[in-house]
């Protein structure tokens, strides 16, 4: 994903997430795994940071949620490898490689997910004269049944641009939605 340091001061939140649909309150089959990047701030800090998480289950009002959370602070503008590994019992993210945190217990996702992107405003933009943000995704690769440490997902990514390929699905449809209820 190519992540950007805006030049406005929009509370922008650039995502790469994995979701199943919250249902109602507590739904014991949500699970979320994500990648925030907020360039300007958010969720109640002003510090700009990438943001990783791993869901199991929310309450919206009032708030309770059990998830685990790790923040690399600091501008990631630029191409970044995003990754998440999602096995029985442990989620783990990493930035270009680099293991960010690895979660255990009641915040591992229990249920299948949808892959998504999201470009959004979060709480707190400002009315004013139209503003243009991008977003950019280079590749997606999923593998099934097992973790791909990044590098090999780079090389297998490499492979398939020099055989041509330049989209192929192979995720059989589940009927899940790519969406952001919350």
């Amino acid at each position: 994903m190519r992540l950007r340091d805006t030049a406005t001061p929009d509370p922008v939140v650039q995502a790469f997430f994995l979701a199943g649909p919250l249902r109602f309150d507590f739904d014991p089959e949500f699970s979320e795994v994500d990648f925030e990047y907020l360039p300007h701030g958010g969720w109640g800090s002003p510090a700009r940071r990438l943001y990783g998480v791993a869901w199991q289950t929310v309450r919206l009002e009032p708030w309770q949620s059990y998830n685990h959370a790790v923040e690399r602070f600091g501008s990631h503008d630029g191409w970044q490898l995003l990754t998440v590994q999602v096995e029985r019992g442990r989620t783990r993210h990493f930035v270009n490689g680099e293991l960010l945190r690895e979660a255990e217990g009641r915040t591992v996702p229990t249920v299948p997910m949808a892959i998504s992107f999201s470009h959004w405003l979060a709480a707190g933009s400002q009315a004013g004269p139209a503003r243009e943000h991008a977003f950019e995704v280079d590749w997606v690769l999923h593998v099934s049944d097992r973790s791909v440490p990044p590098a090999d997902m780079e090389a297998r990514v490499q492979q398939l641009r020099a055989q041509g390929l330049k989209r192929h699905d192979t995720v059989p449809d589940s009927g899940l939605t790519s969406e952001c209820n919350l």
